[in-house]
């Protein structure tokens, strides 16, 4: 399995790496790097599904895989 990291800031999916020279918070400003989660490997994400962070009933947020539904619209 390749390693796979993925970077949210204030529970939002930042970016995708699959490399773990870009699995950092480099490109985010100094003052927001403590809104941002790095989590790796995420179990049962793969190419195509969506991570969404839901609150653990304790207050944590932990990560979520789901499925991406795309509505193309219709052209008449």
């Amino acid at each position: 399995m390749t390693d796979c990291w993925l970077i949210f800031k204030n529970n939002e999916l930042l970016f995708i790496t699959y490399s773990e020279e870009f699995a950092n918070l480099n490109d985010v400003a100094e003052e927001d790097r403590d809104k941002c989660k790095i989590f790796k490997n995420i179990e049962g994400y793969e190419e195509g599904k969506g991570v969404r962070l839901v609150d653990d009933g304790s207050g944590n947020k932990i990560p979520e895989v789901v499925e991406l539904v795309i509505q193309l619209p219709e052209i008449a």
